[in-house]
């Protein structure tokens, strides 16, 4: 929720699902470009979540959420692996830097 509210007050359109399978129901439903998705979401993996949507929609970037500190199986898949607890200002500028398709988006995690 407070990512989401991040999001929103920085202009985005941000939208909430409460799993890999109401977000599989959105991303039908309406244009996505960005997927945030929690690494360890209950009755699917980071491998699981990822291949779905890009099998979906290849060209919907998904951003994988981590507070392990090894990366997820699977999180290879994502277009970024970021870790949980991050300042909002520099989440905010990876995300942007994402969307923008900047290289220095590329890294894999942070």
């Amino acid at each position: 929720m407070a990512r989401r509210l991040l999001l929103s007050s920085a202009g985005y359109d941000a939208l909430a699902a409460g799993s890999g399978e109401d977000a599989l129901r959105i991303l039908r439903r309406r244009k996505v470009r960005l997927v945030i998705a929690d690494a360890f979401l209950p009755q699917v993996t980071a491998a699981e979540i990822t291949s779905q949507i890009k099998a979906f929609d290849p060209k919907v970037l998904v951003v994988l959420l981590t507070g392990a500190p090894e990366l997820p199986s699977g999180a290879g898949q994502a277009d970024l692996v970021l870790i949980k607890g991050m300042a909002p200002a520099d989440f905010l500028a990876r995300i942007a830097a994402l969307l923008a398709g900047e290289s220095s988006a590329g890294a894999k995690a942070t």
